[in-house]
């Protein structure tokens, strides 16, 4: 049975004629619109030719039909519907879907999606206009028990898992948890810290929370490991970085009998006395071994935190040794022939250990020459402590695995961390135009649906012959040339090129059909 609807929007109204089908993934039933035309607000078309004429509309479909496949293959969709119901779960997609196609200011959504196929693909009438937005932004970051049964229902019930902590900087007076922190010195705006989990098994972040800028790292991963408690995962491994070694850190995650490996600072008595303790053994060839193709030596050895033994490897990788000293001893010739150009003055240690230089403050004196330019000194001492430590890794951990494996696991945080820095760069862009905490907080939780459509797109490349032929600039630009023109009242589907018949087969997704009616 269908009947007609009419749909206001930026003050215009349009006819449809709406279907009921039933949708066996939701097993609910879902409409399917038609459109007629133009109306005035009792539905009444305003030209009576208007559905005899030939109308003719291209839109871009290429990117956001593989997006949204992505999103509906990993079921982000159906736990999106079952938390927000299918009108938010339809706006939060498409926004999504196209933030991660192109991010942009906030006020440029509703003319992206009228430039696209987004609505048809969802079968959805989002209102992306700046006031409906921002409503809807505010609604979703105002409910936080729904955001919460999202994160949850993505989470695994065990496994690796990396934690990051970043900051946002911002200059909106609506954030409550704006605070000044440890890079107002750099920035001189207050700042909001996002804490983001991410599976190893599932390869997709699944959790994230926003914290009070002056909030610390020991503090923050307290409370996440009273979350992940919440969540009913047990039998979990936190791969984080040195930022979070601590003894306070060590110690409860140990009581909470959550597993860890993280780097132990070089700065810490107990990497001293790791790198000492492995000099020989690495000299050893027996623990010399080949790994992604380069030499890697390793030293398998335990440190004593408190009354806990706790296993500690030591790494040396020949090849990446090999490139740090290279660039040391580089960065160490080019300060000194910039000194000898120098003038010297009174301040002059301040001034250029506060630029680019900044890491070699620790490895030279500075004086006056004769000639009144700045005469430099090596600190033998502070540069062979800084070769010892080159392509060294040592990783205090609770797991058994091999070493390589082990390894491995810490390495692949490096791609995690890449994608939590372009969830930074979108979201900065976006948070401080909010006009409330509630939207901000909305925003957040769009950026990170965002971030779980670009992780699996980034890995269905990395898991394909894509690896290293195209990333995913080069995967959106090529399937942004896919368009779709309606001529009537049918969409047809331009001609799908081989190139992109085989770049969405290669994705594992299906090439669009030839037609789609509305």
């Amino acid at each position: 049975m269908s009947y007609r609807v009419v749909q206001e929007r930026n003050g215009h109204h349009y006819l449809y004629e709406a279907t009921g089908v039933w949708d066996p993934k939701t097993k609910n039933s879902r409409q399917k619109r038609k459109y007629l035309g133009v109306c005035d607000e009792d539905g009444n078309l305003l030209k009576a030719t208007c559905r005899n004429r030939t109308i003719v509309v291209s839109r871009t479909m290429g990117p956001h039909s593989l997006l949204v496949q992505l999103l509906e293959d990993i079921g982000v969709h159906d736990r999106l519907v079952d938390a927000f119901g299918r009108s938010d779960a339809d706006l939060i997609t498409a926004m999504a879907v196209m933030r991660v196609i192109r991010p942009g200011p906030l006020r440029q959504l509703e003319e992206q999606a009228n430039e696209c196929f987004i609505r048809e693909l969802l079968d959805a009438d989002v209102d992306l206009d700046s006031r409906s937005l921002s409503r809807s932004l505010a609604r979703i970051g105002n409910d936080l028990d729904r955001r919460r049964r999202f994160c949850s229902s993505m989470a695994a019930d065990n496994g690796a898992i990396v934690f990051d902590l970043t900051s946002l900087q911002s200059s909106s007076r609506f954030l409550e948890l704006l605070e000044y922190g440890a890079e107002y010195r750099h920035t001189g705006l207050p700042q909001v810290n996002l804490g983001m989990v991410h599976s190893l098994e599932s390869g997709l972040p699944f959790h994230y929370k926003l914290y009070p800028g002056s909030v610390s790292d020991v503090r923050t991963l307290r409370n996440l490991l009273a979350e992940i408690e919440d969540m009913g995962m047990t039998d979990v491994e936190f791969v984080m970085d040195r930022g979070f070694y601590s003894k306070a850190n060590i110690l409860d995650m140990l009581e909470h009998s959550m597993g860890f490996t993280m780097p132990i600072p070089f700065n810490r008595r107990e990497a001293k006395e790791l790198m000492s303790a492995s000099v020989k053994p690495h000299a050893n060839t027996d623990n010399a071994h080949m790994f992604l193709g380069s030499v890697v030596r390793v030293h398998d050895s335990v440190v004593d935190i408190d009354d806990r033994t706790i296993r500690a490897v030591v790494y040396q990788d020949d090849d990446r040794r090999n490139d740090e000293i290279r660039t040391l001893f580089a960065r160490l010739d080019d300060f000194e022939r910039a000194m000898r150009r120098t003038r010297w003055h009174p301040n002059i240690g301040k001034e250029v250990f506060a630029g680019s230089y900044r890491d070699l403050r620790a490895l030279f004196d500075l004086s006056e020459a004769e000639d009144g330019t700045v005469r430099t000194r090596r600190r033998r001492n502070a540069i062979t402590a800084k070769e010892n430590r080159c392509g060294k890794l040592l990783l205090l951990t609770t797991s058994d695995d091999e070493w390589d494996g082990l390894l491995a696991k810490y390495r692949k945080r490096n791609d995690v961390e890449a994608d939590f820095g372009m969830l930074k760069s979108d979201l900065e862009g976006g948070v401080k135009h909010l006009s409330s905490n509630e939207s901000a907080e909305g925003l957040v939780f769009v950026e990170f649906v965002a971030l779980i459509a670009r992780t699996e797109l980034l890995n269905r490349i990395r898991n394909s012959d894509l690896h290293g032929k195209v990333w995913v600039p080069d995967v959106i630009a090529r399937l942004n040339k896919l368009k779709i023109t309606r001529i009537g009242d049918e969409w047809r589907l331009n001609e799908v090129t081989k190139k992109q018949r085989t770049l969405y087969e290669t994705l594992g997704a299906e090439p669009p059909s030839e037609s789609y009616e509305t």
